[in-house]
């Protein structure tokens, strides 16, 4: 998402904020950023350039997200708490970025403007579930063109406790990725299995005993569309397998 052109749009005394409290840094090729990322990591609108997310795990470094021009970093912190590895910032390439303070965004930008706020939750939201698709078992193999293709075609979604996700006999049925609560699966009317936090749930495949998905407590999911992963296992076959060993039969 360009948030250049969402934030042109913003209140003209809004635009008057972020331009004085807003200052140009630049970050050389290979250079890791000063901060790792917690509530008081700069936030960073990219002008030109691109910055890799990564996790340090252990004496290993996975990237986790590459973030280009228009795409805002440090975000995620400002709106919900973090538990996931420690995180860091690395210039892919040369950066120049718009730098603004946390404590300017959280307590003079955000609180006066409903706008912006609903904005940048909104972001926050969809790079959450960009970094949850791209650390899990299933579509971390997936490149970061099919994984953004996946995530733009599925939808979030909230279900009450007791409301079913999928009904027996749904035709070219959904999968669910969890990404809060407890799903139930049912086979044929019987318990089969429970499902939680990060796993993926539904039928990949015609045929076997029907399915019913139960919400055990309020729970909140991405709904992955059936067609395009069976588009995607074309070109990633271990998907297809994984897949397969994950889901209920």
């Amino acid at each position: 998402m360009d948030l250049r052109e969402e934030l042109r749009g913003l209140p003209e005394k809004t635009q008057r904020m972020l331009n004085r409290g807003g200052v140009m840094v630049c970050f050389t090729a290979g250079q890791w950023l000063p901060d790792g990322i917690s509530a008081m990591t700069p936030i960073r609108l990219i002008e030109e350039g691109e910055i890799e997310v990564v996790a340090l795990l252990g004496s290993r470094i996975s990237t986790i997200y590459t973030f280009g021009p228009g795409e805002m970093v440090g975000l995620r912190p400002l709106l919900r708490p973090l538990s996931t590895p420690p995180i860091a910032f690395f210039a892919k390439t040369n950066v120049r970025c718009l730098e603004f303070d946390a404590t300017f965004v959280r307590q003079q930008l955000i609180p006066g403007c409903a706008i912006l706020r609903q904005l940048l939750e909104h972001y926050a939201h969809m790079r959450d579930l960009d970094i949850m698709m791209a650390a899990h078992p299933l579509f971390g193999t997936l490149s970061q063109q099919h994984r953004e293709k996946l995530l733009a075609a599925s939808e979030p979604q909230l279900f009450l406790e007791g409301e079913l996700l999928l009904g027996s006999g749904s035709i070219e049925a959904p999968l669910f990725l969890i990404i809060d609560g407890r799903v139930e699966c049912y086979l044929d009317d019987e318990m089969h299995s429970e499902f939680g936090n990060g796993e993926v749930v539904g039928r990949f495949e015609a045929g076997g005993g029907e399915m019913r998905l139960l919400a055990k407590q309020v729970t909140k999911a991405l709904q992955l569309p059936r067609s395009l992963l069976q588009e995607l296992c074309g070109d990633h076959r271990e998907l297809c397998q994984r897949i397969r060993r994950l889901l209920p039969s």
